[in-house]
């Protein structure tokens, strides 16, 4: 597989993921099938800032749910995972923010207003297809997105998105906000839920809160009888419990740690997009290929995902073993899991 066939290849996969995640979200959308992982929003957000740009139809569907569901967006947290992201994400996040804080009576929003400072100003498309061709803009240009030198049409709100499901399983961080508020509880409470346990240091580093904001939380939740500290700092609870009390069907679905998985899948989107359209030796494209390799192991390891490219390869094969991989991990966020069949 050639690395432009590799690169559409992997922003169609991309597409069908994000349209179920968003849709069991209440993008409107059918969603195909239930996931059997609790889905994140503000990771899946700021990582549709970057492979939702292939398809202009879901980045509004996104804006559009946005304004309707906002208030379930912990803008703390979406700063804290959107600051490791690059620049031009930011930029397209802090465009997306504007648009949203323009419908918020509240302007929430303003806050990640201040992430990215736009000092160039040339236009270039917000849009582009799979392969990445840019998409024209018909009609008056949007102002939000124009003054951060991203060129795209007025956004024109359909209105049909729907509150957020509360009961799938899925959508667990909701039903927990609902009870918790936009704290860091609620992702300490899914952690533990979906983990024998673990110390503060751990559900820090995975659900992207400061450590001292996760102690506080475990500290004030252990003086409630229903979280327990054990040896060394080691927290847990009855998920059984919590989960009957939450109401939340079984089986639990599985924790995985988006932020760093939505990271190595727009460092393999990027790089693959990058290295196809250079014109370099094959011996470079090789090389860049097998680095490409090493550098997505180690940022999707231990994220819970699976990890096609923890198997070894070579130098000559790298690029085949590029492909093979991106398309194997590709087609593994889109298989149906047991657990959903009907």
């Amino acid at each position: 597989m050639s690395l432009g066939s590799l690169r559409k290849t992997l922003n169609e996969e991309m597409l069908r993921f994000l349209w179920r995640q968003w849709s069991q979200l209440g993008v409107a959308r059918d969603a195909q099938f239930p996931d059997s992982w609790i889905v994140d929003p503000e990771a899946l957000l700021v990582f549709t800032m970057t492979v939702g740009r292939c398809d202009p139809r879901l980045f509004d569907e996104v804006i559009d749910w946005t304004v309707r569901n906002g208030r379930w967006i912990s803008l703390q947290r979406l700063k804290n995972i959107a600051e490791s992201a690059d620049e031009d994400t930011k930029r397209v996040l802090t465009a997306f923010a504007a648009v949203v804080d323009s419908h918020d009576t509240k302007h929430r929003w303003r806050s990640i207003l201040q992430m990215h400072k736009t000092e160039d100003a040339r236009q270039v498309p917000l849009f582009h297809d799979v392969s990445g061709k840019p998409l024209p803009t018909i009609g008056e240009p949007d102002t939000h997105f124009h003054e951060r030198g991203l060129e795209r049409s007025s956004v024109v709100l359909r209105g049909l998105s729907v509150s957020v499901p509360m009961n799938p399983p899925t959508n667990l961080l909701f039903k927990l906000r609902s009870v918790f508020g936009l704290a860091p509880r609620a992702e300490v409470a899914a952690y533990l839920m979906t983990h024998s346990g673990g110390k503060a240091s751990d559900i820090a580093r995975s659900t992207v809160y400061s450590h001292p904001a996760v102690s506080e939380a475990l500290a004030e939740m252990v003086q409630s009888g229903l979280v327990y500290m054990q040896k060394r700092g080691f927290y847990s609870l009855d998920a059984d419990r919590w989960a009957r009390f939450l109401e939340v069907p079984p089986p639990l679905s599985t924790w995985i740690e988006w932020p760093r998985a939505f990271a190595a899948l727009s460092t393999l989107t990027k790089a693959v997009s990058d290295i196809g359209e250079e014109s370099v030796s094959d011996y470079l494209v090789r090389s860049r290929a097998l680095t490409l390799n090493e550098t997505v192991r180690d940022m999707l390891s231990n994220t819970g995902l699976p990890n096609p490219f923890l198997r070894p390869c070579g130098l000559d094969d790298a690029t085949e073993a590029l492909g093979r991989r991106a398309t194997e991990l590709a087609s593994a966020l889109n298989a149906r899991r047991p657990e959903s069949r009907g």
